[in-house]
């Protein structure tokens, strides 16, 4: 990797289909903590838990 790699990181929106699955919820865990993401958008068949209800993202 470049050594000024981290400089130039940029924000990142990332949507998500699929989050009630034990893997889609990992992956929704990861992006909500996650300094880089700056928005989350999830895309479902069956409604959320409150993990993502009380997001600030």
């Amino acid at each position: 990797m470049h050594a000024n790699f981290r400089e130039h990181r940029t924000e990142m929106k990332v949507i998500i289909s699929g989050t009630t699955g034990m893997v889609g919820e990992g992956v929704l865990h990861e992006c909500l903590n996650h300094p880089d993401v700056s928005q989350v958008l999830v895309i479902n068949r069956k409604p959320c838990g409150e993990l993502i209800l009380n997001s600030s993202k």
